[in-house]
């Protein structure tokens, strides 16, 4: 993130590494404007850290996307762990653990090596889920809502068309393990390989799978 302000010199400031929400910078840019940021906002000034050169930043980042799968990961340290709830046919592990630093483009999977990063960023996803429906008037997950929805709308391909595609690509290895999924499951359409969500939502995926997929008689 790269901010400038008139009348702020960062030549004379340290480098800043903290984590930060976009939703950040507006009650940073209050702050700076003199303004006090509302009470409810999401968003925490860092002004501090422009002003004075404090440290500042938060513990971990939790970011979820619903688009072309179904995913919600968290940010600490170096590390990046990535829950995976609908694959979309792309063949995801359900966890995946990258560490920033050494491999900043996510090429290494750590996930098996490293246990207990995992189970921290687990129990770190779990206390973000609380801490942001606590005050929630619906009280329901959205990514949940897009897996009620059939999964996210771009995932909603052409089984046939999709296996023949990655036949016809090289990939039939693939084609043939979500074949396999698909029957494994009594379904005429093929499963998402890597849905698997906290123990306590296991109910509702079930419910969830029953309305998005055809059983065979």
């Amino acid at each position: 993130m790269i901010l400038r302000w008139p009348g702020l010199d960062a030549s004379t400031l340290p480098p800043q590494d903290g984590l930060h929400y976009q939703i950040d910078v507006m009650a940073t840019v209050l702050e700076l404007c003199g303004a006090s940021v509302p009470e409810g906002w999401d968003g925490q000034s860092f002004a501090p850290a422009l002003t004075s050169g404090a440290r500042s930043g938060r513990q971990y980042l939790v970011l979820s996307h619903a688009a072309w799968t179904a995913q919600r990961s968290v940010r600490f340290g170096n590390w990046l762990c990535i829950e995976t709830y609908w694959d979309a046919f792309h063949g995801y592990p359900a966890l995946m653990l990258f560490d920033l630093v050494d491999d900043p483009h996510e090429q290494h999977d750590l996930a098996p090596d490293f246990p207990d990063v995992v189970k921290h960023a687990l129990g770190v996803l779990h206390e973000w889920k609380e801490e942001a429906m606590s005050p929630s008037s619906f009280g329901i997950d959205p990514m949940w809502s897009v897996l009620h929805e059939g999964g996210p709308w771009h995932s909603r391909v052409d089984v046939e068309w999709y296996l023949e595609r990655l036949r016809a690509t090289g990939r039939g290895a693939w084609a043939d393990r979500f074949e396999a999924v698909g029957r494994s499951a009594g379904c005429r359409s093929i499963q998402p390989t890597s849905i698997r969500p906290c123990e306590e939502e296991a109910g509702e995926l079930r419910r969830i799978l029953s309305l998005q997929f055809k059983r065979s008689p």
